[in-house]
């Protein structure tokens, strides 16, 4: 409800290479495919936005997950990385060669 109500960022889809996590975000009105970030293809300028909601150790590639995101991502589209672990990402931008405060399709990374 945060990213809606403060951000107005509304979660429709989700990709979860969980069938359980899927199912429970399928109950909560999503449209949910199982896949994985790496290996999903996302479009091309399909979206406003792409959340990363979790830790970047559960994804094996990084740098395609992130590649994936910004080719899903329209012009001047953002990513959000939400994880409680958020040195991870850090680290996980520093692997892919950019900045982690450069989430915007307008500078994708290196």
């Amino acid at each position: 409800a945060i990213l809606k109500d403060e951000y107005k960022v509304e979660v429709k889809e989700g990709i979860e290479p969980s069938k359980e996590m899927a199912a429970i975000a399928t109950d909560r009105g999503m449209h949910v495919r199982i896949d994985t970030a790496e290996n999903a293809d996302f479009g091309n300028s399909d979206f406003d936005t792409v959340l990363f909601n979790g830790t970047p150790s559960y994804i094996q590639d990084l740098k395609k997950a992130f590649e994936n995101a910004f080719k899903a991502l329209k012009p001047g589209g953002k990513i959000i990385k939400a994880c409680d672990l958020l040195t991870e990402f850090q680290q996980g931008f520093k692997e892919i060669g950019t900045d982690e405060s450069r989430t915007s399709r307008d500078q994708p990374p290196i």
